[in-house]
């Protein structure tokens, strides 16, 4: 009877999800628009009082909306700039251009096209605000001219209430009016603004392309070998001259990049940063932690000792991730202050040589960044690129490569990696060398650029490993001081935060790695070409980059699951007012449901439309019914053991043979931890179907019965007393109910008694072993003796004859007798 309930269950859930699939997909044909209609002239009055006050908060939303006056002043800034910049970037050229003129040039129009693209947004949600404003102005006219008519057909109706009608038209005739001149004014700023926004995707364009006409030419010898250079007097003097036009350059981007840039976000968030940084620093110091505790010297380090440093690295690290698009001046003077805040940090986890690599790694960097100014010198730059990659090979040699290699690993941590780090350095700027001589400039610029920088992005991005580590360790330890219970789940959540760190350091490394090599931009295209290609498969069309945001979508709603779980257990407030079955119940039934719409928001996202499912899940309710009755039956008896609640976790039951506490209660099966220590998954549905004993379901309570045997000739009434007296006297016996002693029958050796007594469920083994005891010491000292079980046997002592054995004598005709007979006469 209950698999075919479970079968009739599972075809009408069928039916119901193809039938709200099929309402769903045809809800958006089904909607009508609303057909005006005159309002009664009996509710005039109040019709009017209503329509006034909405056309008053629509006035002012729409003048909340009217933003003209700054897209005026966007445009008419971004006009004759963006023109100007335009007309530079289509004069330069390949072999000429600065590849720094080039890369702030790319910043720069990137933010300005970001700018120009949020403008175009912002006027496109308040034209549709202003359209849906005035297609409700429009009913609400028609509205009112079919009461108007209505009131002029009837003749009793006042003339005062007619005029009033008219007024109301009128208004929202002139507010209808006033909503169409700022629609089309910003039809107009939009017009203009996509205007720019071509003139900022053709300069971006152009920008690549002479990106890519470097990339090219990388190992083309543009340039003749270094012997034979005839350097000009131009190309040196005037020295002044060719500071000026870098710090002009320098100077517009920096201007044009915080003149269009608004620093809310930043500001924000580097005051969330500091703030948190303070409120665990201060936590944490309260926990008295020394240096027994095995993280305490690395948050004290971090959190006391050199807060400072630690914060403003941060602090910088967070700039530079933030602000992707700023000017590279700043970018390259942000990352030197990031470089000399390192310094005292990085012996901490590098040892006394760490300090001496991070200066090396801080003076490659400043000599690289250098180079900016010589790319207006002309041939000088080759010059200084082959003194460059000299200095730089030469150091990097001898005070990396070659001093590890005479240290041992286990005095400097890190040194093999470090060796072989150094060795690709020297590689790198040797490579550079051969390029500058030969005239591959392109080629030997990019070499030491990566030289120089990847040591740099490395040791910045090891070291906010490091700090953050430290930090999500000191937050999970202060975490543990709060007054939700959050101990358990701490070391999950530290271990998963750290998995993402790992994955985020891994990331950067890969992107700052690649937009060194100058390659980042390529590889985006390629990876994002991949990713929106569509693959065919039948009628669905479905891409790389659907299937990964679909299965991101459904990760993140288990994330959000245990989160909804760890804060609502720990919730003090929650628990006090909550049994804890309907605890479990709860976040059970709120984690799938935050699954299932992470599931649906996952097709979703890939494009897969449910309403086809619809068949799919008939049949598969069909095939469920038939072939999987036991794993849905076990399903079902979760839902019915979550919600009847027949059995909570932490409760101790008897299934059968098998006695234990439930730890938890899943979607198939059960898991149940026998006093011996065994963890028993058990089905769902054996739990519902089989006999259940639940020893603590209404109360933690049990009572012992403990059965006593005493001699006969002993007083029951004495023995009764003796045994209430035990039970009473024992701390862990529960008053209410109150122990009692009860004298059962007369045995075969000895007066029975029973001792029943209520106690705690987790004290029934060891009280049940202390009453006992207790008994037996109180029979003794009252001298009742405990009988045993006794038989007596009575044995005769007189003689008895021992009774004779009387062979009957055969008959005379029997076989044994002829045969005699037969033998004597033979003989």
């Amino acid at each position: 009877m209950k698999k075919k309930l479970l079968f009739i269950f599972l075809l009408l859930l069928g039916t119901v999800t193809q039938g709200t699939i099929a309402q769903t997909t045809q809800s958006t044909d089904s909607t009508k628009l609303k057909v005006p209609t005159a309002i009664s002239l009996i509710n005039v009055n109040t019709e009017l009082e209503q329509t006034q006050n909405r056309l008053a908060k629509i006035s002012q939303n729409v003048k909340e909306l009217n933003l003209q006056q700054d897209f005026d002043s966007l445009i008419g800034v971004y006009t004759r700039y963006l023109k100007y910049e335009s007309d530079d970037i289509n004069k330069v050229k390949a072999q000429t251009i600065s590849k720094f003129y080039l890369e702030d040039a790319s910043r720069s129009w990137t933010g300005y096209q970001k700018r120009i693209k949020t403008a175009i947004v912002e006027i496109q949600s308040h034209l549709s605000t202003l359209q849906n404003n005035i297609k409700n102005l429009a009913y609400e006219k028609e509205v009112w001219q079919l009461t108007l008519d209505n009131a002029s057909r009837e003749a009793d109706v006042p003339a005062e209430l007619k005029e009033q009608i008219k007024k109301m038209i009128a208004h929202i005739s002139a507010l209808k009016r006033d909503f169409e001149t700022t629609q089309k004014a910003l039809i107009l700023h939009e017009n203009k603004l996509t205007d720019l926004l071509i003139t900022a995707n053709e300069t971006l364009d152009k920008i690549q392309n002479l990106k890519k006409q470097m990339r090219t030419n990388l190992f083309v010898a543009g340039e003749p070998v270094i012997w034979k250079i005839n350097l000009k007097h131009s190309d040196v003097f005037p020295i002044s001259g060719h500071l000026n036009q870098v710090w002009n350059i320098n100077k517009k981007s920096i201007r044009n990049y915080f003149a269009q840039k608004n620093f809310f976000l930043i500001l924000f968030i580097l005051l969330l940063e500091t703030v948190t940084f303070f409120i665990l620093k201060n936590r944490y110091n309260k926990l008295g932690y020394d240096q027994s505790n095995p993280g305490f010297v690395n948050a004290h380090f971090v959190l006391n000792a050199k807060w400072i440093a630690s914060l403003l690295l941060m602090e910088l690290a967070t700039i530079l991730i933030v602000l992707q698009t700023i000017p590279l001046s700043i970018s390259a003077l942000l990352t030197m202050v990031l470089l000399t805040v390192s310094i005292p940090l990085i012996s901490r986890f590098t040892g006394d040589k760490g300090k001496q690599q991070s200066m090396i790694i801080f003076f490659l960097f400043i000599i690289n960044e250098a180079e900016i100014i010589f790319w207006y010198f002309g041939d000088l730059l080759r010059y200084y690129l082959l003194i460059e990659a000299i200095t730089g090979m030469i150091v990097t040699y001898y005070w990396m490569a070659f001093q590890f290699k005479k240290e041992k690993t286990e005095s400097v941590p890190y040194a093999k990696k470090l060796t072989v780090i150094a060795g690709a350095i020297v590689a790198l700027f040797a490579m550079s060398i051969i390029a500058d001589v030969f005239g591959f400039v392109s080629l030997a610029a990019l070499l030491t650029k990566t030289a120089a920088k990847i040591p740099a992005i490395l040791l910045i991005i090891f070291l906010l490993y490091k700090l953050l580590e430290i930090v999500i360790a000191a937050g999970c330890e202060a975490g543990k001081s709060f007054k939700w219970n959050a101990a358990r789940y701490c070391a999950n959540i530290e271990l998963n935060l750290i998995r993402i760190l790992k994955l985020a350091a891994l990331y950067m490394l890969i992107e700052l790695t690649l937009e060194t090599l100058e390659i980042y931009e390529p590889v985006a295209d390629w990876i994002a070409a991949a990713l929106v290609y569509d693959i065919a498969i039948g009628a669905i069309s479905i891409s790389l980059g659907k299937i990964l945001g679909m299965i991101l979508i459904i990760v993140v709603s288990y994330f959000i699951a245990n989160i909804f779980k760890v804060l609502f257990e720990n919730s003090e407030r929650v628990n006090k007012s909550l049994s804890k079955g309907f605890l479990f119940a709860i976040n059970k039934t709120v984690g799938y449901i935050i699954i299932t719409i992470g599931f649906v928001l996952g097709f979703a996202y890939a494009g897969i439309d449910l309403g086809k499912f619809g068949l799919l899940a008939g049949a598969l309710g069909v095939g469920i019914g038939f072939g999987l009755q036991n794993i849905v039956n076990n399903f079902i008896s979760g839902l019915i053991l979550l919600y009847e609640r027949p059995v909570e976790v932490g409760d101790i039951i008897t299934v059968g043979s098998l006695m234990g506490e439930v730890k938890s209660i899943g979607v198939r099966a059960s898991k149940i931890r026998t006093f011996d220590g065994a963890e028993v998954v058990v089905p769902n549905g054996n739990i519902i179907s089989n006999d259940l004993v639940n020893w603590t379901l209404s109360d933690k309570k049990r009572r012992l019965e403990l059965k006593v045997g005493v001699e006969y000739g002993s007083n029951p009434n004495d023995v009764l007393k003796l045994l209430q007296k035990v039970a009473v006297n024992n701390d862990n016996v529960l008053a209410d109910p109150a122990p009692y002693a009860l004298f059962e029958d007369f045995g075969d050796s000895s007066l029975n008694f029973r001792l029943l007594a209520w106690v705690h469920f987790d004290d029934s083994l060891p009280t049940k072993s202390q009453l006992s005891i207790a008994i037996y010491d109180a029979l003794t000292e009252a001298g009742i003796g405990i009988p045993f079980p006794q038989m007596d046997l009575h044995v005769k002592d007189h003689y008895t004859e021992q009774p004779k054995v009387v062979i009957p004598k055969p008959p005379d005709n029997s076989p044994e007798i002829v045969n005699d007979g037969h033998k004597q006469e033979k003989d």
